[in-house]
């Protein structure tokens, strides 16, 4: 990234959940690139009404792809029903992190747990 923006000063500020920043940080500390945290709204009293506001604005977006019958269905799948989620990868490729990430809490072991213990 660096040699892309030809520029050794870098700064990520990220939005988001503070677990999801902690994860990052720990990764951009070992890169010296500094980081900045913006606190997402986590206690968003609507949030249905503040997912479906997005896809609104997506819709109307420059993106043609977006504005199918298909996405529209398939958002509405999403945002009704229960839906599976298969998370297939190489061995410690990082799938355990991610369903943790996902599920919002330690679930499944991961290798750097596997150091401490």
């Amino acid at each position: 990234m660096r040699e892309e923006f030809n520029t050794r000063d870098v700064e990520i500020v990220f939005y988001g959940t503070k677990l999801d920043y902690e994860d990052l940080k720990e990764i951009a500390d070992e890169a010296n690139i500094k980081t900045k945290y913006l606190p997402a709204k986590e206690g968003m009293e609507n949030k249905e009404a503040a997912i479906q506001a997005v896809f609104e604005k997506i819709q109307k977006g420059p993106f043609d792809a977006l504005k199918s019958s298909k996405v529209t269905r398939d958002f509405e799948k999403a945002k009704n029903n229960e839906f599976e989620v298969n998370v297939v990868a190489t061995m410690s490729s990082g799938k355990s992190t991610l369903i943790n990430s996902l599920m919002r809490q330690k679930l499944m072991p991961t290798a750097l747990l596997n150091h401490l213990i």
